[in-house]
């Protein structure tokens, strides 16, 4: 937006006279912009918009919806309607109907957006990624009895890893399906497969180890964690029984991926502190029993 100084008398103020040709250029320019820019802000000024848009537009439809319905109903039947209808927004609002992802729908932005940041996660950290998916890793191949003779069948095992709440029969459709081969199978091997719940984070044992966190190392805080490796603690917790594991090794990152390797290792002194730290939590709980 140009701005001309025009007509400064000795001691006065300067007075700014604004070009109103330039004035429309640059609100003109602007608009452009947002309607048609790439940038971060464009687009993020377009989101806004276009949902502001959608909200004022379902209001002026639900306010003429109201008038209709007050001149073709009595006045009874329309005081009966406005009490149900208060209700059903009421519910509705505490159940939430999916209203604002239905409006998430139609711009396609908001998708595009969030895949580009579970992409940007995924590519920055490998565990990060494994959080985020369900993971299979091939882990043994098995086929043949002698180097020369043709095998006539072959066995392989993959290692899957579901998220919560996922089911290993969606899983294998899907390999099925990517496969296309109906001489290829894929079988759950006994007692795999099962998705156990997750433990209370309001039990006595969860809040011992957060006491037990903040006396051992002063400033840490105890926060759950979803741990994209196998634990035992799974058959425990499909009986209903509360299973919390825990890493109680003080370790970098470096010691960390180490674990499973051939060069696995604990520092002496993290082994020490790792001992300690559940001897108190074990002992304080038992005698709070």
């Amino acid at each position: 937006m140009a701005a001309r100084i025009c007509g400064i008398p000795e001691d006065h103020s300067p007075v700014a006279v604004m070009d109103s040709q330039s004035s429309t250029a640059g609100i003109f320019a602007r608009v452009k912009a947002l309607v048609g820019g790439s940038s971060e802000a464009s687009v993020t000024k377009r989101l806004a918009a276009t949902i502001f848009i959608i909200r004022v537009v379902s209001a002026i439809m639900a306010y003429g919806a109201q008038i209709l319905l007050a001149r073709w109903m009595g006045t009874s039947d329309y005081g009966v309607y406005v009490y149900v209808w208060t209700w059903v927004l009421l519910l509705g609002s505490m159940m939430d109907f999916g209203i604002s992802a239905s409006a998430q729908k139609l711009i396609p932005e908001y998708r595009t957006r969030g895949e580009h940041a579970a992409r940007y996660l995924s590519n920055e950290n490998l565990l990060w990624n494994a959080m985020m998916r369900d993971t299979i890793s091939p882990t043994m191949l098995q086929a043949g009895i002698r180097p020369n003779v043709i095998p006539s069948e072959a066995r392989g095992v993959i290692n899957v890893r579901l998220l919560p709440g996922n089911m290993a029969t969606a899983l294998l459709a899907k390999l099925t399906q990517l496969v296309n081969d109906p001489q290829i199978r894929f079988e759950i091997q006994p007692g795999a497969g099962e998705a156990a719940p997750s433990s209370s984070l309001t039990t006595d044992l969860y809040n011992e180890i957060t006491r037990a966190t903040k006396q051992q190392f002063p400033g840490a805080v105890a926060i759950p964690f979803m741990s994209p490796g196998a634990t035992d603690s799974y058959p425990l917790r499909m009986r209903s029984v509360q299973a919390y594991g825990l890493m109680p090794f003080p370790l970098t990152e470096n010691d960390f991926l180490r674990m499973h390797a051939d060069d696995e290792r604990i520092p002496l002194e993290s082994f020490r502190k790792g001992v300690d730290f559940l001897y108190t939590i074990v002992n304080d709980f038992a005698v709070s029993r």
